[in-house]
Formats: structure tokens, C-alpha cells, sequence
């Protein structure tokens, strides 16, 4: 059997090949592999099989990911059906046998991740009694499976020990954190203060997407810059990084905020009025058509307006309706920022009643 290794250009979309005598298939590997598709056959998806037989043609093709240092994270063999034209994964016939015993391989197989980092993708397709094979240097960038949430970049907190929090965007079981909070000195950039500065704290095997101030962390002071990054780790082995966000105390006096626990009668308001909502905001209001229902839509003080979902719509009755809209589901509302709240009924004078407010994320406030 012959070792054939061929080179294949993709150039205006064109599939450009040369065929040796006799050579009725040619494989060709586009190197571009994404790392967090977990579908069966998403290793093979760089894999392109171009076939001028008439007949169709049956083969074994092998996936096989190797580190940059040699040594094998991942392999998976399939049996592969060749028909005229043009054939991808999706001609692979029966179950696709992985055989991984790395704990990145593992890792891969359960949650289709890789850890970020420069690998080798080769294929081997057996065919027709010949033996092909294509690799290329695929670089795998995992920035965006990690998104922090809080405390946000570039932005004020108003606690001297706030919570920080995050979400992983793919499969995070056998997932642990790293969490790191350094100071951001004047004519820093960020990179150079996580590459440099002394952590304030770093909290290490985090089983959660949560993390509480640790205890024998000092405050943050407000006369200082900080920034913090999150690493997803399984086993020894870094997964992906956060990007790092900056933040600083606000200078002015942290005291309690006074919320009130009562119903916000909208037919006793006058004007647009501004209050305090903790979490869910309360209103009531005496209904006196004939309707089904009411819409109540959430602006950013920019305009732009928030997605509620089946939150947009109140299903209301005659007389007294009193509601509990609860504003932590949603995840779009920042802490001790600006919103205004509209809600249209036929019952309001013009039609609808317009309120603004700030919100309190119960999460921050009650660590006060």
C-alpha cells in the first residue's frame, strides 16, 4: 500500500486537486475545527473526501488530535461510505469508535471542548487499497465560552466586598474555576496588571460559577483600579479564559438604601415618578374595561428597550390587580443602574404610565 500526502487549495470557493494516475479519491483537511460543537461527528468536520469514481467506494477513516508537544489528546475511527463528488462527515455509516484515555480526550469526548491551544488534526482514510492522509494546525480560542457577569467592566461597585460571579457557555460538569483579583495601577493596561501585580486573592478549585468575597481578602479601596479574570480547569489542565474586566469602589458613602415593600399604586401617580426596586417591582392598579391583558415594556436609558419575554404581557381582570414582576430572571438589569418601566392600559389616562426606577440586585444589596 502507498502513503500518499496531498496538498489541496481552497481559492474562490473552488476545490482545486490533481489526481495521480490511477487515484480515484483525494482527502483534503480544511483545518478548521470547532472545538465546542458536540455533535458525533464534529471532529470530522474539517474533513472533505473528493471521489471520481462512479462506483461507490467504502473506507475507514481515523480523526487523530495531537498536541504540539506529540503527544495524542484524541482518536476516533468510523467506516465511511465515497460517492461520486463531493463527501463529508456525513457519510460516516455506523457508530464512530473513540479511543481516548487523556484527560483532555475525556474531556473532549464528554463535552466536545477543547483547552486552548495549537494541535495537530490528522485524518487517515484507508480506501480502495490505498492509505491517505491529511494534517493541519488548527489553534483552538475558547475566549468566548467564559462570560463574566458581575462585577462589570469597566463600572463602579458599591461594596468594599462584592460577590463575583460568571457563566460557562458549554457543558461544565468536571469543571473547576480560578478566580483572580489584582489591583490595576495608573498607566497599567489590564494584561500587564495580571501578568505582573500581586493578587489580592486567588481562589483556586471553585466549584461554582459563584464566588462570596473570600475572608482573608482585605476591602477594596475606593482610591484604587482592580481587575479579575476566571479560568475554567479540569483535572490539571486549563480549558478557557475569561477575558479580564476592570472595576473600581465608588467613592461615595455606602449606606442602606430605603426599599419599600408596598404596591406602587399606578391610578395615584402623577408625572413619572422614580423609586428603588429590589429585585421584583410591585405594583397595583384598579382595572375598569373590559380587557384581558396589559403591556408593560423595560427601557435602558439609552431607549433601547429590554426583552421580557411572557413578562411583556399581564393577564388583568376588573377591579384591583396587583402584581410581583420579578426583574432577577432576566439577567439584563445591572445593579444601582437607571431604567423606566412603561405600562400600557386603557385604563390610564393616556393610555399608558411611565416610571423610573433603579434597580437593586438582591445578590449585591443584601451583602451590605
Amino acid at each position: 500500500m502507498r502513503i500518499m500526502l496531498r496538498t489541496c487549495i481552497f481559492l474562490a470557493g473552488v476545490f482545486c486537486s490533481v489526481l495521480s494516475q490511477g487515484q480515484k479519491v483525494t482527502l483534503v483537511n480544511t483545518g478548521v475545527l470547532n472545538s465546542t460543537q458536540t455533535t458525533s461527528c464534529s471532529v470530522f468536520d474539517p474533513m472533505i473526501i473528493n471521489s471520481i469514481s462512479e462506483e461507490q467506494l467504502s473506507g475507514t477513516v481515523t480523526a487523530r488530535l495531537v498536541k504540539s508537544d506529540g503527544g495524542e489528546v484524541y482518536n476516533a475511527q468510523a467506516k465511511i461510505e465515497i460517492n461520486k463528488g463531493f463527501n463529508s462527515c456525513k457519510n460516516i455509516i455506523g457508530t464512530i469508535s473513540e479511543n481516548t484515555t487523556s484527560s483532555i480526550g475525556v474531556f473532549f469526548r464528554q463535552n466536545g471542548i477543547l483547552p486552548e491551544g495549537d494541535y495537530n488534526l490528522c485524518f487517515d482514510l484507508e480506501v480502495s487499497g490505498e492509505k491517505l492522509q491529511s494534517c493541519e494546525l488548527v489553534s483552538v480560542v475558547n475566549s468566548q465560552l467564559l462570560e463574566l457577569i458581575y462585577p462589570y467592566n469597566e463600572d463602579e461597585v458599591y461594596v468594599k466586598r462584592p460577590p463575583f460571579s460568571w457563566y460557562f457557555l458549554g457543558n461544565s460538569s468536571n469543571l473547576t474555576y480560578r478566580v483572580v483579583l489584582k489591583e490595576l495601577k495608573l498607566g497599567q493596561q489590564k494584561i500587564e496588571a495580571l501578568e505582573q501585580n500581586v493578587s489580592l486573592f486567588q481562589i483556586e478549585n471553585n466549584a461554582t460559577t459563584t464566588l462570596s468575597y473570600p475572608a482573608i481578602a482585605r476591602d477594596l479601596d475606593s482610591t484604587k483600579k482592580y481587575i479579575w479574570q476566571v479560568v475554567a480547569i479540569t483535572g490539571n489542565q486549563e480549558i478557557a479564559k475569561s477575558e479580564i474586566w476592570e472595576f473600581y469602589l465608588t467613592d461615595e458613602e455606602i449606606k442602606p438604601i430605603l426599599v419599600s415593600d408596598d404596591y406602587l399604586d399606578l391610578n395615584k401617580v402623577n408625572g413619572q415618578p422614580s423609586i428603588y426596586v429590589l429585585g421584583v417591582v410591585k405594583l397595583k392598579w384598579q382595572e375598569n374595561f373590559q380587557t384581558k391583558s396589559a403591556m408593560i415594556n423595560i427601557f435602558k436609558p439609552n431607549g433601547r428597550k429590554l426583552k421580557l419575554g411572557e413578562k411583556s404581557t399581564l393577564n388583568v381582570k376588573l377591579g384591583t390587580n396587583y402584581f410581583d414582576i420579578d426583574l432577577n430572571e432576566d439577567g439584563g438589569l445591572k445593579h444601582m443602574k437607571k431604567y423606566k418601566i412603561q405600562i400600557q392600559s386603557k385604563s390610564f389616562q393616556d393610555g399608558s404610565i411611565s416610571i423610573n426606577f433603579t434597580y437593586l440586585d438582591p445578590a449585591i444589596y443584601n451583602k451590605k
